[in-house]
């Protein structure tokens, strides 16, 4: 990977202007990624005032992330071969000098141009709007198409499960809530620790059973200082 990375740096200038670049490279991706991140939630927490924590799947987190760029990309492909598409595929002779101009692809080019950006509008609208609130009273659950949406009390839980899953460089945190109708989230994704915390105590004053697993709890605080394992600690205790 170094000597991909590398590739073609045959001076210490430019290896420093390299080095610059991936640098510079990575300042534009987390600063979108903050950016996008940012505005995605903004976007959807406008009607959802008061709200304890807001959560989406990771996947359609993603997804929110990307979309914006590929609509970006596919105009630019747009325009930079709108030209070449709108011109005649062919030009018919009529008579002597002078010829006459058949069909381009100008139809096919915008019909498949226009299908494509549709498909991922609508993806990307699906998403910002696919996502569930919690409150202290209640569990929003979104939706783009508004008769899907669902409001839970804490009453409609069936149980919460919270537990550790092991990875090469430590553990990740899940903290899934199932509901007496089948449907369950996960709301560890993007909820702090201190957001969890509060959620189970509001889980517990209504009765709701909770299983902790502590396998792989290790794994989940072994790199943190003691101020900062302490709340997992707590979110864990029986």
């Amino acid at each position: 990977m170094y000597n991909d990375l590398f590739r073609g740096v045959d001076s210490i200038g430019g290896f420093f202007k390299r080095i610059g670049i991936i640098i510079i490279t990575v300042i534009i991706v987390l600063g979108y990624m903050g950016g996008m991140g940012t505005l995605t939630f903004k976007v959807i927490s406008r009607n959802s005032k008061g709200y304890m924590l807001l959560d989406t799947s990771m996947l359609n987190y993603i997804m929110l992330m990307v979309i914006p760029i590929l609509l970006v990309i596919l105009l630019c492909i747009y325009f930079i071969f709108k030209k070449d598409a709108y011109e005649p595929l062919e030009y018919t002779p009529v008579y002597s000098g002078i010829y006459k101009k058949n069909k381009s692809n100008k139809l096919q080019y915008n019909l498949v141009f226009a299908g494509l950006f549709t498909v991922l509008l609508v993806a990307y609208l699906y998403g910002i709007n696919n996502y569930y609130a919690v409150f202290e009273n209640r569990i929003e659950k979104h939706n783009l198409l508004g008769f899907k949406d669902k409001i839970y009390s804490y009453k409609d839980i069936e149980e919460v499960s919270i537990y550790v899953k092991e990875h090469k460089s430590g553990g990740s945190l899940y903290y899934k809530v199932y509901f007496k109708d089948g449907y369950k989230i996960d709301l560890s994704s993007f909820g702090s620790i201190y957001d969890l915390l509060d959620i189970t105590e509001i889980v517990k004053d209504n009765n709701v059973k909770i299983n902790i697993d502590h396998k792989h709890f290790n794994e989940l605080v072994e790199d943190l200082a003691d101020e900062h394992a302490k709340p997992y600690r707590i979110l864990f205790e029986e």
